[in-house]
């Protein structure tokens, strides 16, 4: 088998495993506590602990996310992000351009591509 595709089975393999328990059970969240916290707490506190998600930057937190997962999850070493980065956008690059081909031959209403 070729090492490239076997080191990435594995890395799925063990990201499977790990989200297993996660992923295959049902879970309920309640925040009435959180937002009975909040309600309570003075506006100068409020200030100071941000519990609004809106104002939360999404884009960086997932970046954030991400990295985790690839340090602490899968063990990949953070040098390795920037060439990981160009695969991706090389790929990216390569779905756009067959989304278009499909959406020019008239197919665009069947298929919605994106990761």
């Amino acid at each position: 088998m070729n090492c490239r595709l076997y080191k990435l089975y594995q890395k799925i393999d063990r990201l499977t495993a790990v989200n297993a328990h996660f992923t295959m059970h049902t879970w309920n969240f309640s925040d009435e506590n959180v937002v009975n916290l909040f309600k309570k707490m003075s506006s100068a506190d409020q200030e100071i602990f941000k519990f609004d998600l809106a104002a939360l930057n999404w884009e960086s937190y997932v970046a954030d996310y991400y990295m985790g997962i690839r340090q602490f999850i899968l063990k990949d070493e953070i040098a390795t992000v920037p060439a990981a980065r160009k695969r991706y956008n090389r790929y990216n690059f390569s779905l756009d351009k067959a989304t278009a081909l499909f959406d020019l031959n008239g197919f665009g209403g069947y298929f919605n591509w994106r990761v």
